[in-house]
């Protein structure tokens, strides 16, 4: 208030004049005005701060959403009765879907081979002809896929810059993402997303591709350890049914579960499905079946 007066009566003041009462007021006025007005800025400033804070929230919130709503949909993939490859087909479709992350509709999935140390391009989606063979195949430490393998860390450009070592005529400028599938010490692969000429690296970004190849990791190790038991199964079934020997298999409740050629021929069957299903103590006689049964429990008891 004294500030506005003083400049209100600046002129009067300087000419020696002594203030009017109603120049008095004027000046209390204004001054008051004044303070009205200033208060009301700092107030829309803050209310301002306070909108953009609540809208920096909320779109935390939804990306976290839409992350967590991601990584759900790849580990239902990961469940389905399908190959390898038509798994990390979808997988990479779900990842290109994702809107804000900006991706450029370009994508691979390299699994590691051990015994030639170098990464197999398993599935794509479209990506270059020309890639399809310089990439069928990548050493270790080669290019930036196979440095993110090497260096078991995320390797990202923005540019075609050195470490683009694969290139060919007509290259279109892109940056990149190259995301290594770690399962524990072990790299099972890599996976390679395009992205727009001058991305800005987004430690957000990072922290969800690190999820995403978490997920493609679990996805790998289930299917792999699927196709082992698959394999020993089959390599079981051709020893034992193969063997003269007689083999059988029964669960806790001595119900058949497997008998093998020499099995079934031995207890009168011509094949498999006359027995399963059967207790063992339907095929012996009823004077036998105690005794039989007192062997077998304490075979059960003596693990």
């Amino acid at each position: 208030g004294d500030v506005c007066i003083g400049v209100l009566g600046l002129g009067r003041a300087q000419a020696g004049y002594p203030f009017t009462t109603e120049q008095i007021q004027t000046g209390i006025l204004f001054a008051r005005l004044v303070a009205l007005v200033l208060d009301n800025i700092n107030l829309y400033d803050s209310a301002v701060r306070e909108i953009a804070e609540r809208e920096r929230a909320q779109i935390s919130l939804q990306r976290s959403s839409q992350q967590q709503q991601t990584i759900d949909t790849l580990l239902r993939v990961g469940l389905e009765n399908k190959s390898l490859d038509q798994i990390l087909g979808d997988i990479l479709d779900v990842i290109l879907s994702v809107g804000w992350m900006k991706l450029v509709p370009k994508a691979g999935i390299f699994l590691m081979e051990k015994e030639t140390n170098s990464l197999r391009l398993q599935t794509h989606r479209n990506l270059a002809s020309p890639l399809l063979n310089l990439c069928a195949q990548v050493p270790m430490g080669h290019c930036m896929c196979g440095r993110a393998a090497m260096q078991k860390q995320i390797e990202f450009s923005d540019c075609l810059d050195d470490r683009h070592e694969i290139r060919y005529e007509g290259i279109e400028e892109h940056g990149h993402y190259n995301v290594p599938i770690l399962q524990g010490k072990d790299v099972l692969g890599v996976i390679v997303l395009h992205l727009p000429h001058g991305y800005q690296r987004s430690a957000d970004d990072e922290a969800f591709l690190l999820a995403i190849a978490d997920a493609i990791s679990g996805v790998i190790g289930r299917k792999r350890v699927g196709s082992l038991l698959q394999e020993s199964e089959i390599l079981f079934r051709q020893i034992v049914e193969n063997a003269s020997d007689i083999i059988y298999r029964t669960d806790i409740k001595g119900i058949f579960t497997y008998a093998n050629p020499a099995a079934l021929n031995m207890m009168g069957f011509t094949n498999e499905q006359e027995v399963l299903g059967k207790n063992y103590l339907e095929l012996t006689t009823p004077e036998a079946r105690h005794r039989l049964k007192r062997v077998y429990d304490h075979q059960y008891l003596s693990k």
